[in-house]
């Protein structure tokens, strides 16, 4: 028997084994399991730093950079109506690419937030993230003057505001027909208000028809009945 210089980890019966082509063949075949597992994992650090390399945005070195990519996604989710939030983040990170280039994250929320839905950068991101663009998106109505206080919205849009602009308005008619309002030709702050909105609001095609009726028959009068001044002068 030859001495082994290399401690062997596992010993086995070679009576019990079919052969001993078959122990020498169960060591290496783990030698190589552990090799190929440390190659795996030499390679996902590799990959895991090759992200941050690819990706700057991932690790942003400024806060800027992730209030840019906020703002991105928060306008998408303004203008993917009836979309998912799922679907909104694809986009959004399928538009900005998660890049740390502040001048083009800029420009893309810039064009969000100035041509909407008929922006090239709305088109790119629903591209990229491969989303099918709804019907409905191009029926969004956008400010004019877009007017944000924190999380609240007064722009146009907001039926809050149109029910306030209304009841202004009615207020405001209100105190042109009361006694304050109108001075001494308003008698009666109610009875003006009813009769304002008797002659005006439910009956605007009945005043027409009147009117137009007295305008025909005075005009058939004047044909029928001539004028006998206009006569008297005509046989002169």
């Amino acid at each position: 028997m030859f001495n082994n210089p290399f401690p062997r980890i596992f010993i086995f019966d070679e009576n019990s084994l079919n052969s001993s082509a078959t122990s020498s063949i169960t060591p290496s075949q783990s030698t190589t399991t552990i090799n190929d597992y440390s190659l795996q994992s030499s390679d996902t650090n590799g990959s895991y730093h090759g992200i941050f390399e690819d990706h700057p945005g991932l690790n942003p070195s400024s806060e800027r950079i992730v209030e840019l990519q906020s703002d991105i996604h928060a306008k998408l989710g303004e203008l993917m109506i009836n979309r998912s939030p799922q679907d909104v983040l694809v986009a959004a990170e399928a538009l900005h690419g998660e890049s740390n280039d502040i001048p083009f994250m800029e420009s893309l929320l810039n064009d969000l937030n100035i041509n909407g839905v008929q922006g090239e950068a709305f088109k790119d991101a629903l591209d990229l993230a491969g989303i099918v663009p709804s019907p409905l998106e191009q029926f969004s109505i956008l400010p004019l003057i877009p007017m944000n206080i924190g999380k609240m919205d007064f722009s146009f849009t907001n039926p809050s505001l149109s029910m306030l602009l209304t009841l202004s308005l009615v207020l405001l008619l209100v105190h042109f027909v009361t006694k304050n309002g109108g001075g001494n030709s308003v008698p009666n702050a109610w009875q003006s208000l009813v009769e304002l909105i008797h002659d005006f609001v439910p009956n605007p095609k009945s005043n027409l028809s009147v009117q137009w009726n007295q305008a025909s028959i005075s005009s058939l009068s004047s044909n029928s009945y001539p004028n006998p001044r206009t006569t008297a002068k005509q046989k002169e």
